[in-house]
């Protein structure tokens, strides 16, 4: 959390921050439910947007069961699509999640998490609302 603090306040010398909280749901390739919620941490330049992402995801696993994992990237948006890349993580596995999404307030979102034995492309649709200084 200090490095992220650090890096927020270096990058404010460059431009403008913003939080931009979210929330999404989605289908992966066996049709398994998710949903996740999150923040990003950015800043408005001249050439993007920047930011870091932390959030949660839970997929509906069974009946009643769902699967939660934490979750942080790093992104760039170039006012109506970007990417990002990070890992997704749970009390004992990593795993890498690279993302794609277009949108403004509502976005499309594909993600591709490299599970083991689980489906790899996810995708989903995200409301954020991004809130400046």
């Amino acid at each position: 959390m200090k490095k992220l603090i650090f890096i927020l306040m270096i990058g404010s010398l460059f431009g403008e921050y913003y939080i931009s909280p979210g929330i999404q749901v989605g289908i992966n390739s066996s049709k398994e439910y998710f949903f996740s919620y999150q923040a990003t941490f950015g800043l408005f330049v001249d050439n993007g947007f920047p930011g870091i992402t932390l959030g949660r995801r839970h997929y509906k696993t069974g009946l009643n069961e769902w699967n939660s994992y934490n979750y942080i990237d790093a992104q760039i948006a170039f006012t109506t699509i970007g990417l990002g890349a990070g890992i997704i993580f749970d009390n004992s596995n990593i795993f890498y999640k690279y993302k794609l999404f277009t949108g403004f307030f509502g976005l499309a979102t594909c993600d591709y998490v490299t599970f083991k034995d689980k489906p790899k492309i996810h995708f989903g649709a995200f409301g954020v609302y991004p809130i400046s200084d």
